[in-house]
């Protein structure tokens, strides 16, 4: 039998074994930590100091760690000889690429969130705002890769991920749950076995992973990592100020307080409109620091802010799954509103911010009109991501502005400048107003020129949301007045009053230019009492007046 001394010996050499492994853990978590901040901290802190957003922080990101190399197009085998040791396992991306064997894709713009993911965590702290199209592989990468890699670089930390819906949320605990239980050895991360659930599950660390619907109870430890990935079911759901003040509140009193001290939450979803979840933070939540990335999906030149991905206008953010014809097809069948929210991230507000929809007046039978004016706005190219030309008749009637007919289309000059005559023809206008630059200069002069229209050039020298802005009160007192929408022949009319309501936020925004032109003029006249007359356009008074509005 052992001495008292023989015991006391063997629990002191135990304790001293106890605190090295201890000690070696935490130098490997230091380590760890070290290397993820040093590989992403200087292409973050180089995009941050481009940010030129007041209030929210919207940065251009480094595309890949490594700007040089094409991680897509090189091949899975390739991509693994240029990491050099187990750099692997320090970057979302990589690591979700080598777990995966090849088969998850490391797309530009993931890779991007992945750059950004590992500074923010490994900071700690962080406040990620993402809004990304739909069906573009964002929960593949959030959800099921991003808490395997935390927890294999944190094995003691926790994960609480929340998605609209409890056994949806389940679903990608089961997934992370089984890469672990596959291929958790790799990384030196393995399951607890008295804790193997699908929505709640643990390492052998002490660290694991929990799920919960939005709305509804989280049980468990606290988050040092929190996830909320599509909080929104569907449109009908998104646009209930019921569930819309549910998931506010949830957010607050639920999700928020569950957050460990030095925690990063992380927020992605397709906005819906201005007071999703991602619209609420950035309106009453300023003063959390959130960092905000919007990715449309089709690149585009919006109010001068700069694609975070570098993309040319018209550019695909995804062209391997979703090419620009792909998209094009999927917004020809939809509204107007409903792209702009879901796949380029700019939701704008149902009613219309500066064009009310409710207030729009409708005829079915055509009012009398006692003076009659085409309004132009005009393109010259052909091109998907060009702009339309339009051409807007408009009738002065006793009961306002009546909108007759509209003409929209894509055309080159020369079918430009026959369309002209064609709705001249048509309508027999008292005046056709035409935008005065690019296109529209050449085509006056060349109707001053040849024929005898009554052209009128209008300089438009003032910006087209200002422009809409002063000619906005006329639909708002309910003096403009469309064609009934539910007859077969006048269809457009739903599309246009879409566009009114998103703008400025449209893609599009020639039908509204259009229309600007018009009212600016009729107001005009109403104001003076006097119609302006081609013969003393360029010398009277009136036509100040209508510069001053344009």
């Amino acid at each position: 039998m052992a001495t008292e001394q023989q015991v006391m010996e063997a629990l002191q050499a135990r304790s001293l074994k106890k605190q090295k492994q201890l000690a070696e853990k935490a130098l490997t978590e230091e380590i760890v930590e070290t290397k993820i901040k040093n590989r992403t901290e200087q292409s973050y802190d180089t995009a941050k100091k481009k940010a030129k957003c007041k209030g929210v922080k919207k940065v251009k990101c480094p595309v890949n760690s490594r700007p040089d190399v094409d991680t897509i197009s090189m091949g899975y085998d390739r991509f693994l000889e240029i990491l050099p040791g187990d750099t692997w396992k320090y970057l979302p991306h990589t690591f979700a690429s080598v777990m995966s064997d090849g088969l998850w894709k490391p797309y530009p713009y993931l890779v991007m969130i992945s750059n950004i993911m590992a500074t923010v965590i490994a900071r700690g702290g962080g406040r990620v705002l993402i809004s990304v199209p739909p069906r573009h592989g964002k929960s593949f990468f959030i959800s099921q890769w991003l808490p395997v890699w935390f927890l294999a670089n944190w094995p003691h930390k926790r994960v609480l991920l929340s998605t609209y819906e409890a056994n949806f949320a389940a679903t990608w605990g089961r997934r992370a749950r089984n890469i672990v239980k596959e291929k958790g050895a790799r990384v030196g991360l393995y399951l607890a076995e008295d804790a193997t659930a699908s929505n709640n599950w643990a390492t052998t660390a002490g660290g694991g992973m929990v799920t919960a619907g939005v709305g509804g109870p989280i049980t468990g430890k606290g988050a040092d990592l929190g996830i909320i990935d599509d909080p929104h079911k569907n449109w009908q759901e998104a646009n209930s100020e019921t569930t819309l003040k549910m998931i506010h509140e949830w957010f607050d009193s639920t999700f928020y307080t569950r957050l460990e001290p030095g925690g990063t939450v992380v927020i992605l979803h397709t906005r819906w409109n201005e007071n999703d979840l991602i619209g609420y933070l950035l309106r009453e939540k300023t003063t959390d620091g959130w960092f905000s990335i919007r990715i449309p999906a089709i690149a585009e030149d919006w109010n001068g802010e700069e694609d975070v991905l570098g993309r040319a206008a018209g550019e695909a953010l995804c062209p391997q799954r979703y090419d620009t014809a792909a998209l094009n097809r999927i917004r020809s069948n939809m509204t107007p509103m409903m792209w702009n929210a879901l796949f380029q991230q700019r939701p704008a507000p149902m009613e219309g911010s500066i064009f009310i929809r409710s207030k729009w007046k409708y005829y079915t039978v055509r009012p009398k009109c006692n003076f009659i004016l085409q309004s132009w706005d005009t393109a010259s190219k052909k091109n998907w991501d060009s702009a339309y030309s339009v051409c807007q008749t408009w009738g002065v009637s006793e009961l306002g502005a009546v909108l007759l007919d509209q003409w929209r289309d894509k055309v080159e000059y020369p079918q430009l400048r026959r369309q002209v005559e064609v709705q001249y023809l048509k309508y027999r206008p008292n005046v056709i107003l035409i935008e005065d630059r690019d296109s529209g200069q050449a085509l006056c002069q060349a109707l001053q020129q040849e024929t005898i229209l009554p052209v009128l050039p209008v300089p438009a020298t003032m910006d087209k949301v200002i422009r809409a802005q002063a000619v906005s009160p006329m639909q708002e007192s309910g003096r403009c007045w469309l064609p009934d929408p539910t007859l077969q022949e006048n269809l457009w009319v739903g599309e246009f009053v879409d566009n009114a309501a998103t703008f400025p936020n449209a893609f599009f925004k020639d039908e509204i230019d259009s229309m600007s032109q018009a009212l600016a003029y009729i107001m005009t006249m109403a104001m003076s009492g006097r119609v302006m007359s081609s013969e003393k356009r360029r010398t009277s008074k009136l036509i100040e007046g209508f510069r001053d509005l344009m």
